[in-house]
């Protein structure tokens, strides 16, 4: 919220609409460069630690169903992490929060991605 004035990309709509708009921006940086997956990187700013159900927070589907409910406990850094596993790219976490929280990681399984990281500056 402290930067809301500053701010000049800031994704809106919906969970579910950011999730989308993020997969599209994946796919069309791919295809611009040429290139069959790229690796995102989560370099912003720290966040609270979300506090997503039990449920969300430990299985894939119901994250998946989580963010189309709009659930305001799902994290931008988490919707980056699932934009990135949907479109096959290996996701690296720089900030120390709860992004790769089971449900995530598991999801990542499920389509053989690779996630890793929880702080650059200090794990």
């Amino acid at each position: 919220q402290n930067q809301l004035g500053r701010a000049d990309n800031v994704i809106s709509g919906s969970k579910f609409e950011q999730l989308e708009k993020l997969r599209e921006d994946i796919r069309s940086f791919k295809a611009k460069h040429g290139l069959e997956t790229a690796v995102v990187v989560w370099s912003a700013n720290s966040e609270r630690y979300s506090e997503l159900s039990p449920g969300a927070a430990h299985d894939p589907e119901l994250l998946l169903e989580a963010i189309r409910r709009n659930e305001a406990e799902v994290s931008p850094s988490i919707l980056y992490a699932v934009a990135a596993i949907l479109e096959r790219c290996p996701y690296v976490n720089g900030s120390p929060q709860n992004t790769l929280i089971p449900s995530v990681v598991e999801l990542a399984r499920r389509h053989a991605i690779p996630v890793s990281g929880d702080d650059f500056k200090s794990g």
